[in-house]
């Protein structure tokens, strides 16, 4: 029974981060990549005075992977905890 109780509470774990966490994580990234494209094109017109003709793929500037990146451990990190949690319940029962 405590190993059913267990893995209930991992279902559900799986069930939030697919229901909420997917769009979480979808609104975290279009706002990283309004925020990073805001902030390349300020630099472009800084250095150029325009950004007229000028066409920078935000997605695959390095920066932004990496800042994506940490944002994504940063939300999953909340379910990783927890299922670290419920494995530690699991071999206790064990």
């Amino acid at each position: 029974m405590a190993v059913e109780n267990v893995f209930s509470k991992i279902r559900n774990i799986f069930n939030h981060y697919n229901e909420q966490g997917e769009p979480q994580r979808r609104q975290a990234y279009e706002q990283l990549k309004t925020d990073f494209g805001a902030k390349v094109q300020e630099a472009v017109k800084q250095q150029l005075g325009t950004t007229s003709g000028v066409r920078i793929d935000i997605e695959n500037q390095p920066q932004f992977q990496e800042e994506w990146r940490r944002i994504k451990i940063q939300l999953d990190s909340q379910y990783i905890s927890l299922l670290n949690e419920y494995k530690q319940e699991l071999t206790a029962i064990a």
